[in-house]
């Protein structure tokens, strides 16, 4: 004799409201990503064109020969639309550093450009990595695969647990680096526009 419909049907009842659940979530996260990687892109555009003065917040352990300490510190938003930034960093007469933030499918990457005064990349270059933490006013980026092998290849293997964020709290833009003993990061006040320096170096 055949089985009532419901009867069959009941034990699979829960499995489909699991699934159209899981379906529901998903597509809330991807609106969430999107909308706070939107959100973030807006908020670094509205500064397009202008430069402004950085201090060091956070610098340990402090190396003898730091790059950073005692220099000027500007950066410029020199490439302003709505799936990528890019952001040049001068420090002192150093035109060397770029941070690239683009949009991706996991929200917001962002890459670390270096060239030489003569415009060549350097070795250490195009390393970050995609967000994992997302909210329109603050990233974090942990060193994708990419990163680690330039990092282990360079020599450079203390830096393969790197983690990078860039905030925007308060008229302020912090960016962060971190890895077990190591803290770096630099605040800039965006309420103060200073003149923009000369192009990055390599850049038109």
């Amino acid at each position: 004799m055949t089985k009532p419909i419901a009867s069959w049907v009941r034990p699979y009842a829960w499995t489909l409201v699991g699934f159209l659940l899981l379906v529901a979530l998903t597509g809330c996260a991807a609106l969430s990503r999107a909308r706070a990687s939107s959100g973030f892109l807006q908020n670094l555009n509205s500064y397009c064109g202008q430069a402004f003065a950085g201090t060091i917040h956070e610098n340990v352990p402090l190396d003898a020969n730091d790059p950073f300490e005692g220099k000027r510190i500007i950066m410029h938003v020199v490439r302003c639309e709505p799936d990528a930034v890019d952001i040049a960093l001068h420090v002192g007469e150093d035109r060397s550093r770029t941070w690239q933030l683009r949009r991706v499918k996991a929200g917001i990457q962002l890459k670390h450009r270096h060239r030489h005064e003569d415009g060549t990349l350097d070795v250490l270059t195009n390393y970050g990595g995609d967000s994992d933490t997302l909210h329109r006013k603050r990233m974090e980026f942990p060193a994708d695969a990419e990163s680690k092998a330039l990092f282990i290849r360079e020599n450079r293997a203390v830096s393969v647990p790197n983690r990078w964020s860039i905030e925007l709290q308060s008229a302020q833009l912090s960016y962060e680096l971190v890895r077990p003993g190591r803290l770096f990061k630099l605040r800039f006040d965006l309420t103060a526009p200073q003149a923009a320096p000369p192009p990055a170096w390599g850049e038109p």
